[in-house]
């Protein structure tokens, strides 16, 4: 089944669509089976910002608000985490960063 943010960002077609579909989908499906289960949590929340956004719940501006607390509270908790949790962390957060503060955002209308 086709989560609706991904069916949303599909309307818009192009590069948005593409990355809704693949990079962004993949990224988060890799985080749901993640075995850190704080870093589980960021991706449902994450998930829950898509759907809102995708249903007008939120706006862009506070879409890209929340993205970043998620953002800022990944690089805070990675202080504490164990190494090997630690680097999970830092890549989702440079994930995070890369497919949907530097180019999600940037292609939303």
């Amino acid at each position: 089944m086709v989560p609706g943010w991904v069916s949303y960002f599909e309307t818009f077609g192009g590069e948005l669509a593409e990355l809704a579909n693949g990079e962004l989908r993949q990224f988060l499906q890799d985080g749901l089976n993640d075995a850190n289960i704080f870093l589980r949590e960021q991706i449902v929340i994450l998930e829950r910002y898509l759907e809102q956004l995708a249903t007008g719940e939120i706006t862009k501006e506070e879409f890209k608000g929340g993205v970043v607390d998620l953002h800022q509270n990944i690089m805070t908790h990675e202080h504490i985490m164990k190494l090997a949790a630690k680097d999970r962390a830092h890549r989702m957060a440079e994930r995070i960063e890369q497919l949907i503060l530097e180019r999600l955002v940037n292609l939303l209308p």
